[in-house]
This record gives C-alpha cells, structure tokens and sequence, in this order.
C-alpha cells in the first residue's frame, strides 16, 4: 500500500510540473541584436573540443554552478568572477554527451558589463530529461569551461529521501 501510494504520488507531481508551463520554452527562438539566431549559435560551437585554460584566464577568475545534481523541473544559478575588466559577451548552453547535442532551449549568451562578476539563473524552465549534461561556456567561438551536473529523476529523489531501494 506503501508503494502504490507513493507511486501515484510520484507520478501525479510529475504530471503537474510537466503541465505548468515548463514546456512553453521549447518553441522560443531568440535573435540576438545583430540577427544571429539561437540554432546559428549552436551551429558554430564545437562538441569535441575541449576547454582552453589560457583563454579561460584572461577572461574567468572562476565559474561555479550552484547544484551539480538537479530535479528535472530545478533550477540553479551560475556564479562568475571575471578577469577581464572590459565588456565582452559569452555564451553558455547545455551538452547532452549521451547524444551529443546541445539543448537548444539552455543556450544564450551574456555580457560581463563590465562588472567584477555575476549572478544568473541557470536552467530556469529547462525541464531537462533525467542524465547527465554538461553546462559548456565558450568565449570568442572557444570552449573555456565545462562544468557536469545531473538531473535527478523524481523517483530517484523520492526513495532518496525516504531510502527505500
């Protein structure tokens, strides 16, 4: 009775993340202010490459990721320090390494204005499947910071918590 219980618990959770909203972002394609378009932006980013840690220096004091195990329907933040005083823009997005891809609706980019650092919302309406990812920044088209989470079936979290097996 136990089980069954916390089954349809589990299962009625998910049925209302997944209805309330986080499924709107799918169909969102930015422009940036030149017209480059998201999918122009993926386009350009290369999967294999892997993190140069000059250019990481000159830009990056560090780069965290609030939570590196997340709910599907989670959202985190990603911290940054950074080097370089003068403006310049990043991009930052999702890598699925089981398929290769990137996650279109995590990929964007950001200006440092300027600033010593930042704060910002990292997978705000993602809704990302259960795995493992890759959050990938990249400046100057160049991978500079890779930084692997995962996302944690309910299920997973919900025996967690009462530690069933």
């Amino acid at each position: 009775m136990k089980k069954v219980f916390l089954i349809l618990f589990s299962l009625s959770v998910i049925l209302i993340l997944a209805i309330s909203g986080c499924s709107s972002d799918l169909k969102y394609i930015f422009t940036r202010d030149n017209g480059v378009k998201k999918q122009e932006i993926i386009d350009s980013l290369d999967a294999s490459e892997k993190p140069d840690r000059e250019l990481f220096r000159e830009y990056f004091l560090y780069i965290k990721l609030g939570d590196v195990s997340i709910l599907p329907i989670g959202e985190t933040d990603l911290n940054f320090g950074f080097n370089k005083k003068e403006e310049f823009e990043f991009v930052y997005t999702v890598f699925n390494p089981e398929n290769g891809e990137f996650v279109e609706r995590c990929t964007n980019y950001a200006s440092s204005e300027g600033s010593d650092g930042m704060v910002m919302e990292a997978l705000e309406w993602a809704f990302l499947s259960p795995g493992d990812y890759e959050y990938r920044i990249y400046v100057e088209n160049t991978l500079v910071k890779t930084i692997p989470f995962k996302i944690t079936s309910f299920t997973e979290y919900i025996k967690s918590i009462f530690s069933i097996k």
